[in-house]
């Protein structure tokens, strides 16, 4: 699983999840899916067409009270991100959350000078509001959109197209619910989701047993983050993957799954193997910084 969020999301939703890996019981098995959060920095941008595919669930995070200062950066934000994962994730599903939802309630109540009872009538407006617009933007950018990919946030008979979080919650044992409903969402999501053309879903697809060892040895979170392709080659033959055109095929599925990165076509890269795709966000992170 992918997904693009700031701190305080992370902190909310990894009080939830593993960093690592969300573990789901179905039919008495153990699907792991990688959390990975990629950049949403505009110097991260060119990184899209490395970490963004078809095979990941992706959170698409904007603040809530940024909104309400200057909705016409939250938008072209929002945009950008929609039209990202139409490039290069085209078909995968998804959900868009608004954070500091306190604070937004902050401002509203500041702005409007209303009691709290008016207050909650107000928020719902503005919420129905941004839900209509976030709408418009996904049935402008492409049709996809419309086809069930995102999870939407139901209430009282109404739909929204994102789910309002409250940050106060973030590192408390109290669970805001939107949290709650986007979780069991998200695992409905992936539990359904099949790649376009095919009759299985991606979590319900067989791999041949060899291969699935040498994926635990590699993607153990305690594991290297890097490795040359030579070590996978070696790891291979000794759980039955003998030869090299096979090692290559393995690892070329692991990469279309988003368990590694893989460039087998790059005489270069295709000596290496990225266990982790976090560990490129986390290289660029040193070297590029956004100027503030």
């Amino acid at each position: 699983m992918k997904s693009r969020t700031d701190n305080t999301w992370a902190n909310l939703v990894m009080k939830n999840l593993d960093p690592f890996e969300l573990q789901a019981a179905v039919e008495e098995e153990t699907i792991r899916l990688r959390v990975c959060d990629v950049g949403g920095q505009r110097v991260f941008h060119n990184a899209h067409s490395l970490l963004l595919d078809r095979c990941g669930f992706y959170f698409i995070v904007f603040s809530l009270d940024e909104w309400l200062d200057n909705e016409k950066e939250a938008r072209a934000y929002l945009q950008f991100w929609l039209e990202s994962l139409d490039t290069h994730a085209r078909g995968a599903p998804f959900v868009i959350v608004g954070t500091k939802a306190d604070l937004f309630k902050e401002k509203l109540q500041k702005k409007n000078a209303c009691s709290k009872k008016g207050l909650k009538k107000i928020y719902t407006q503005h919420l129905e509001d941004i839900s209509s617009e976030i709408h418009k933007m996904m049935r402008a950018t492409s049709p996809s959109f419309l086809q069930d990919r995102h999870l939407m946030k139901r209430a009282k008979g109404k739909v929204f197209h994102f789910f309002p979080v409250d940050n106060t919650r973030s590192g408390t044992d109290k669970k805001d619910r939107n949290i709650l409903q986007i979780l069991k969402g998200m695992r409905d999501k992936i539990l359904g989701y099949k790649l376009e053309g095919e009759e299985k879903a991606m979590v319900d697809k067989l791999y041949p047993c060899p291969w699935m060892r040498v994926c635990d040895v590699i993607t153990d979170p305690k594991a290297k983050s890097h490795v040359a392709f030579e070590d996978v080659k070696r790891l291979g033959a000794l759980e039955g993957v003998l030869y090299e055109e096979e090692a290559r095929l393995m690892l070329t599925k692991f990469h279309q799954i988003g368990a590694v990165l893989y460039f087998s076509e790059s005489d270069g890269l295709s000596r290496f193997v990225i266990c982790n795709p976090q560990w490129i966000v986390d290289q660029i992170k040193k070297f590029v910084r956004e100027e503030r």
